[in-house]
Order: C-alpha cells, then sequence, then structure tokens
C-alpha cells in the first residue's frame, strides 16, 4: 500500500485513464465481459509507464514512479524505456530519464542497445545525449553494434569520435563519409569497353608508391558496384572471365581520418574465397575534400595484401597492425606492421620484437595516453587455418618497436 492506502496499480490505472486508455478499452474497442487487460499493459504491451514515456508526459511519468511503479519496465520484444524516448525522438525526456538512472546497459530481446536503436531511428540528438552520457560507442562487436546500424554522416562521426571502431562502418556509410552517394550507382560507371578490359585485372604498383590513374579503377570507386555487375555490364559472358575483376567494394578496408581533411583507404578484400571476384588488395585510396580521388600502388614485395587490419594514426604516420591476407602471405607466430606516410605515402615494414599478438586480425588497436598502440581483441592465425579467439591485451612501443603483453581479458 502507498500513502493514502493507494496501490501502485491504483496509480497506474490512473495514470493510464488520464492518457487516454481507459480499463476495458485497447485501441477504442471494449473488451468482452470478463476480460481484464493483464499485467496493466495496454494492448502494444505498453504498461503505463512505458506510454506515460512514449507520449512525453514527464509529469505522469514522475507520477508513476512516485507510486512505486518499476523502471525497468519492458514492453513489445524487450523494450526498455528509454526506447521509447527515443522512438519518439523525444530528446528532453531521453535526458530526464538518464537524470532519474534509467539503465542505458539495457537491450531489447534481440541485444540491440539503446545506442544502436538511437541510431536506427536517425536522431542525431538522441545518439550525441547518450554518448554525453556516457553510453559505450562499443558495447557489441557484431551486427548490433551502433556503428553498424547507423546511416547518416553526422551520426556516425559523432560514434567514431567518441572511439567507436571504424571497421563496424558498412560499405554504404563508409561511401557517404569519403564524400560518394551511399548507394552503388551504375551511372558512374561511365567508361569505355577498351577502358574496362584495360583496368580490369588487379595490377600491382611497381614503385613505393605509384599513382594508378586507372579509368575504369576510378569508375569503380565512383560507382561502388560490385565487380560481377561489372562483368555483366560489359561482357556477354561474365563467368568467362577467368580472373577476378577489379573492384572497390570492400571488407576489411581501414579507413583513416586526417587533420587535413583527407581520408585515406587501405587495402581489404572482395568477396569471399569461393568467388570468382575474391581478391584481397594492397591499395590505397587517398579522397581530398574538393572531391578529388588518388589510387596508389604498391609491389607486393613491400606491402602484401592486407585485409582486416587496423589503422592507427599517430603524427604523419598511420600504423597498419595484422592482417589476414592469403595462406602464403601468413606467417604463424608474426605480428605484422607497417607505417604509411600520409605525406609521401610510402610505406615501410616495421621489424618488432617482444611479447606479439602473432598473427592477429579483426582486432581493436587505440592510442594510448604514453603514445603506444594498444591492441586487442580480434582472431589468431596459428597456421594450417588453425584460429582462436585473442583473449589477451598488447601494446607496441612505437620509441622501441617493441611488443608488450599486458594482460589476458
Amino acid at each position: 500500500m502507498f500513502a493514502g492506502g493507494r496501490r501502485a496499480s491504483d496509480a497506474a490505472e490512473m495514470v493510464g485513464a488520464a492518457s487516454g486508455h481507459r480499463a476495458g478499452h485497447i485501441g477504442g474497442r471494449q473488451r468482452g465481459p470478463g476480460r481484464r487487460r493483464r499485467c496493466g499493459r495496454t494492448g502494444r504491451q505498453r504498461t503505463p509507464l512505458l506510454l506515460a514515456i512514449q507520449t512525453g508526459d514527464q509529469h505522469k511519468v514522475e507520477l508513476l514512479l512516485l507510486h512505486g511503479v518499476a523502471r525497468n519496465a519492458r514492453g513489445r520484444c524487450g523494450k526498455p524505456a528509454v526506447f521509447y524516448a527515443i522512438e519518439m525522438q523525444n530528446v528532453a525526456m531521453l535526458s530526464w530519464l538518464v537524470e532519474q538512472g534509467f539503465s542505458l546497459l539495457d537491450s531489447d530481446k534481440h541485444g540491440k542497445s539503446a545506442l544502436a536503436r538511437a541510431c536506427e531511428s536517425g536522431c542525431f540528438e538522441a545518439v550525441r545525449a547518450l554518448l554525453d552520457a556516457g553510453h559505450d560507442p562499443d558495447q557489441h562487436q557484431d551486427h548490433l553494434n551502433a556503428l553498424y546500424r547507423c546511416r547518416e554522416v553526422t551520426t556516425a562521426r559523432a560514434l567514431l569520435d567518441a572511439g567507436a571502431d571504424p571497421n563496424i562502418l558498412q560499405f554504404e556509410i563508409r561511401r557517404a563519409l569519403v564524400g560518394l552517394p551511399a548507394e552503388p550507382c551504375f551511372r558512374q560507371l561511365n567508361v569505355t569497353s577498351e577502358a574496362f578490359w584495360h583496368g580490369a585485372q588487379r595490377r600491382f604498383g611497381v614503385s613505393n608508391p605509384e599513382r594508378m590513374d586507372d579509368p575504369f579503377w576510378m569508375a569503380m570507386v565512383r560507382s561502388g558496384i560490385s565487380a560481377w555487375l561489372a562483368r555483366t555490364q560489359f561482357s556477354d559472358k561474365p563467368s568467362s572471365i577467368e580472373h577476378p575483376v577489379w573492384c572497390a567494394e570492400r571488407f576489411g578496408q581501414s579507413i583513416s581520418f586526417l587533420p587535413d581533411g583527407r581520408i585515406i583507404q587501405v587495402a581489404g578484400e572482395h568477396e569471399d574465397g569461393y568467388d570468382p571476384d575474391f581478391c584481397i588488395y594492397n591499395d590505397v585510396f587517398v579522397h581530398y575534400p574538393d572531391g578529388r580521388i588518388e589510387i596508389y600502388g604498391y609491389p607486393d614485395a613491400v606491402f602484401p595484401p592486407t585485409d582486416f587490419h587496423t589503422a592507427t594514426l599517430v603524427g604523419d604516420t598511420i600504423y597498419l597492425i595484422g592482417s589476414l591476407g592469403y595462406r602464403h602471405h601468413r606467417v604463424p607466430g608474426v605480428t605484422q606492421v607497417f607505417a604509411l606516410d600520409t605525406r609521401t605515402l610510402r610505406i615501410t615494414r616495421l621489424e618488432t620484437s617482444g611479447d606479439s599478438p602473432g598473427s592477429i586480425y579483426r582486432h581493436r588497436a587505440v592510442r594510448t595516453p604514453t603514445g603506444r598502440i594498444r591492441v586487442f581483441g580480434g582472431r589468431i592465425e596459428h597456421g594450417d587455418d588453425v584460429q582462436s579467439d585473442n583473449d589477451a591485451m598488447f601494446e607496441l612501443d612505437l620509441a622501441r618497436w617493441v611488443w608488450i603483453r599486458l594482460r589476458d581479458e
């Protein structure tokens, strides 16, 4: 019993009535005799608390909380209370709920976080409020990650600035971030058949670096279409082309944002090993603020085809750590480390020592306040396709090029 002899359920019924949802009614239809609302919920599994949040009525929310209504109420699909403010793009209500101690760690029954739901809703202000409240931008490392669900450039940049893993970015939002149309566009593939056949096959650079001014390659970067679609555009028998067709649609391609406005993308792979267009690349794309794009190639002896690496900017250097790569390039127990000079675009292999992660890929790498690069997560290749999760944390001392194993996670 509460003050005045009123029970929590009575308070909930009172607030529900004030919101236009009277007992025995759902969506304007009266229930039949003997049928009762179960658990004090509306037909959409909203408790009076969730309904008050959804309608943006802070006074009713305060009244319900005063009478002891559980703040951990969940609606359809297990949606926590803060989701209702997010979905209505009511940032004032969301911020107030955070101030009242509503949890930001709760997910719905599918595992989706509040930040991921805010990204899906397209409400930048809600994303900003959650980040300011301390929401982890990397709460998940899969399709439930907030950055993975992101579709807006401003939201993606806010998440990246907060420390989100850029490797989570989907291909379409990567295109938008570098200033290209998010969706691939056939109209951008405006080259001749001769240009296609000249540039269809991957070529390595002969110098470090070599500017690759290939019209087909440039058109593929701007269009974003798959290698197979390019095949069908220029060949009556697309499956008869015996080599992978050069493509800019990549997985495992790193992206780095430079202070001067340039954006640098490195290497990556197209398709999986069973596909005729499977290819792991070793090139570099440079996107300029004015829309210019440059492609650079490298000898494979200088920089082997690389994918699922990390790119950490320190001063004028991007440190490229790890790779899955082709089988014949993998060296179990050795961590691949390269330095990309952002001034000259020259790539140099770095010889390191110490207790390294080994042949690591799909990991995270962040710069520490002490000037080291911390590596964690991901997978380790042990040879003969034997792999394991990386459960340890490592740091690379950039002054001595020495790896230090910190601890198991």
